[in-house]
């Protein structure tokens, strides 16, 4: 066999394997980035809730007025603003890999 029948049969291995390893990630990606689409109207009511409401249910809380049994972690003074956080970070992040995904072209 020929050096270059040799390179070739290493190079198709070589790909296969990277094949055989990004396929089933891809898949993956594609269940969760459906996911975060569903999430969208979630986040969309959560974050009328945090520009709205928010504060009057935490001065509620502060001042005894909510069961100390109601589980209000979502009255957590950083609980929903880092949540926002990782949900725009999670966008830009998308952003810029959408970016260079669309430069394999």
């Amino acid at each position: 066999m020929t050096d270059e029948k040799i390179k070739r049969i290493e190079r198709i291995k070589k790909m296969e394997e990277k094949l055989d390893d990004v396929t089933p990630k891809i898949r993956a990606f594609e269940v969760s980035l459906n996911n975060m689409k569903k999430l969208y109207e979630d986040m969309k009511i959560l974050s009328e809730y945090y520009s709205n409401e928010w504060k009057k249910d935490f001065v509620a809380d502060e001042e005894g007025e909510i069961p100390k049994d109601l589980k209000r972690g979502v009255l957590g003074e950083d609980t929903l603003y880092d949540l926002f956080c990782d949900y725009y970070q999670i966008g830009d992040d998308m952003k810029e890999l959408s970016e260079k995904i669309k430069a394999l072209k």
